[in-house]
């Protein structure tokens, strides 16, 4: 990869992303996950890795046969690992071969790892961004992130800036998350955000459904692959996506109680969109970070149609991933680029699961009903974590533009 690029071309550098790595409750590979979507399928299930009788919320979104996931690594090392350490490094070796990248001592500086957490071990004696770096030899920027769920957008957001910068000339960026922990369920359990629907836990994450009652905890994690396109032509990799515009706001709140504002939401939005060069017409998709939160969601919403008008619906789709996998905090931003990079490969719209019954104050088509055909081009996706809003702008290869 070294010296690649000139430094004339390096003031202008365009990203692209050229690999895809994920460990969810619908599966381990970008495929998977889509096929899952494409089927209708939800990851939710009763909790199995502790007693719960003494919660009122008893589901989430877990991973099945986790010590599987190790095929790959050396026992020792494997065994070595704690659970978030195995998600970020499982998700992260996915993508550097699904990008067919090979470092080597000479390049390995040119190479940056960017990883969101909010929930993980608390006693990691090296963080995921360092677990990843290390695994795979890299020598150049490892930073690690935590705004809340937004965190894995912002991971990227970052890395791209990145390269754009000249800092890197490749980054791997994501999200990790462990979340499905007493200790999270009753934080989340003070705070009434969990979802009780016990006894239909496949129908329980219901983003922007009038009858939502709080979101599933879920855990993985989901990891991109990010190169300067002029980089990732010369080498020949597979573009599955140019990342054209990215932001990311703080809602300062009143009374200096930080919390999310429709305001805010739409600011961030707007500013990627600015960003990207497109103009809102040209938004296919609006991936929404939409959770079951009963006040979270009617805000992005709000947000979304303040930024590309009162007849949103009928000129552009919204869904929500959540209903199938739950809430995966940081993680969940960068699944959602996974899935709209399947989506636009396979000219696909994702359905938003177990929207049943249209909340009067939504007023947005998020593809209630299944997956439809349709040839998609530019996209968003948006990410929530409590006081923050990031937003990207992906678009497919096919309408990548001559500067």
């Amino acid at each position: 990869m070294t010296n690649l690029v000139d430094t004339e071309s390096a003031l202008n550098r365009r990203v692209v992303i050229t690999g895809c790595g994920v460990v969810c409750s619908l599966g381990r590979t970008s495929s998977e996950v889509w096929e899952a979507v494409e089927n209708n399928l939800s990851g939710v299930k009763l909790i199995s890795q502790f007693d719960t009788s003494k919660y009122k919320t008893k589901i989430a979104a877990e991973i099945d046969d986790i010590e599987s996931l190790g095929h790959r690594f050396k026992q020792e090392y494997w065994d070595g690992l704690d659970k978030t350490a195995q998600f970020v490094v499982s998700a992260g070796l996915s993508a550097f071969e699904d990008a067919s990248l090979n470092f080597t001592p000479q390049n390995s500086s040119e190479v940056a790892v960017v990883i969101a957490s909010q929930w993980q071990e608390r006693n990691s004696t090296y963080q995921p961004a360092e677990t990843l770096a290390g695994l795979l030899g890299v020598t150049g920027k490892v930073l690690q992130v935590n705004p809340h769920a937004a965190g894995g957008i912002v991971a990227i957001s970052e890395a791209a800036e990145m390269i754009r910068r000249g800092d890197a000339l490749v980054a791997l960026a994501g999200g990790v998350e462990n979340p499905i922990t007493p200790e999270t369920l009753s934080f989340y359990e003070e705070r009434d955000d969990l979802s009780v629907n016990n006894a239909s836990p496949t129908k329980a994450s219901r983003p922007l459904d009038l009858n939502r009652d709080g979101f599933v905890i879920a855990e993985g994690a989901a990891i991109v692959v990010l190169e300067d396109l002029e980089v990732a032509q010369v080498r020949g990799a597979n573009i599955l996506a140019e990342l054209e515009g990215s932001s990311y706001v703080f809602s300062p709140g009143m009374s200096g109680i930080p919390k999310i504002s429709t305001s805010q939401i739409a600011k961030s939005i707007l500013s990627a969109v600015d960003k990207s060069g497109r103009i809102r017409s040209e938004i296919d998709v609006v991936y929404m970070n939409a959770s079951g939160s009963l006040e979270e969601d009617a805000l992005e919403a709000k947000g979304i149609q303040s930024v590309f008008g009162a007849a949103t619906r009928h000129h552009m789709y919204t869904p929500a991933l959540k209903g199938h996998t739950g809430n995966m905090f940081s993680a969940s931003g960068p699944l959602g680029v996974i899935v709209l990079t399947e989506a636009m490969q396979r000219g696909k719209i994702p359905s938003t699961l177990n929207l049943v019954d249209d909340d009067p104050e939504i007023d947005l088509d998020a593809n209630k009903i299944s997956v439809k055909d349709d040839i998609i081009s530019v996209c968003i996706v948006n990410a929530i974590g409590g006081p923050n809003n990031a937003t990207l702008v992906i678009s497919h290869p096919r309408v990548m533009r001559d500067f």
